[in-house]
């Protein structure tokens, strides 16, 4: 099964999103709150290789327990309609086993 080539308004739209909105986006990913704020942090982006990069470094900084599962293919893009419920670290959104991402 083939993967669809990444949709760069996707990610022209996270880019664009709010602080708060973001911060959000990014914890349906990985509930780690360091990850989703050091990402946060790298922008802008230099188009996904840039995403990516700021991932590996925030990943990179993180301490065990973290998330397992690799950044998907494509970035989440800013989303309409309501908010879902942020994951917890007992519930991860990256699809880590229980309790694999550190609160942190």
């Amino acid at each position: 099964m083939t993967k669809p080539p990444p949709d760069p308004d996707a990610l022209a739209a996270l880019a664009a999103t709010g602080p708060t909105e973001l911060r959000e986006l990014l914890l349906e990913i990985c509930s780690s709150p360091a990850w989703a704020d050091a990402v946060a942090a790298a922008r802008p982006w230099s188009g996904r290789t840039g995403l990516l990069a700021a991932n590996a470094a925030a990943t990179a900084g993180l301490s065990p327990p973290t998330c397992t599962t690799p950044w998907p293919a494509t970035p989440r893009s800013a989303r309409r309609g309501p908010a879902t419920p942020r994951p917890s670290a007992s519930s991860p959104a990256c699809g880590a086993p229980s309790g694999a991402c550190s609160a942190s």
